[in-house]
């Protein structure tokens, strides 16, 4: 199976591609504010200089993301591929279904994040709460200023674990599109209701799409 085969065979991909993926994602989104919106001459020697150093930048950039993404660790685990096939492999299959623009989407990982915040501030305020009713001996913390300890401590517990269980949903909904990206035909043949359904969904958010 796919779990057996990354904590064995593809373990080393797993943690080698771990290692980069959130580097550079954290790269691309640092240098897009910088990436070049046109070709605009300009007589400028200095604006001409900024202008090809932005392009040296976000196509380097952009060019480490096409091998360690989000989605070349999905590969590793189903196909058993070394992380920079995987990551080649999966940015092929999206570009050659025009799905480019589809899975630069942030939208996703937003929503997980606003979602990771809130449930943080919930256990926060929960922690909070605990310390200032509490009257079992002097409360769930000894610090100077319990109570901003106790919201503290609830903020960062409910943090860690929310980011956890975000990253459990965020990874099972990466590997449903790159299973429904490399195999449409084979989810139409085993499953034809859900793939029926899906296709009709897929094409009210993104008619132009191929699938």
């Amino acid at each position: 199976t796919s779990l057996n085969q990354s904590i064995t065979h593809s373990f080393g991909s797993v943690c080698f591609g771990s290692l980069f993926v959130g580097i550079v994602g954290l790269m691309r989104q640092v240098v897009e504010p910088f990436r070049p919106q046109g070709e605009e001459s300009t007589l400028l020697c200095l604006q001409e200089c900024l202008f090809c150093f932005q392009e040296l930048l976000v196509s380097s950039v952009d060019s480490l993301a096409k091998y360690f993404n989000q989605w070349s660790l999905i590969y590793v685990g189903l196909y058993g591929y070394s992380t920079m096939k995987a990551g080649k492999e999966a940015t092929m299959i999206f570009e050659a279904r025009g799905w480019t623009t589809i899975v630069s989407d942030d939208l996703l990982p937003n929503v997980l994040n606003i979602l990771s915040i809130v449930i943080s501030g919930c256990t926060g305020i929960f922690g909070l709460l605990l310390e200032h009713y509490s009257h079992i001996g002097e409360g769930i913390t000894s610090f100077h200023r319990p109570l901003v300890a106790a919201f503290a401590i609830g903020l960062v517990i409910g943090f860690v674990l929310s980011n956890i269980l975000m990253g459990t949903v965020s990874s099972a909904l990466n590997t449903v599109l790159v299973c429904y990206a490399a195999g449409p035909a084979e989810f139409q043949k085993n499953y034809p209701d859900l793939s029926s359904k899906m296709r009709h969904s897929w094409k009210e958010v993104w008619p132009e799409s191929m699938v």
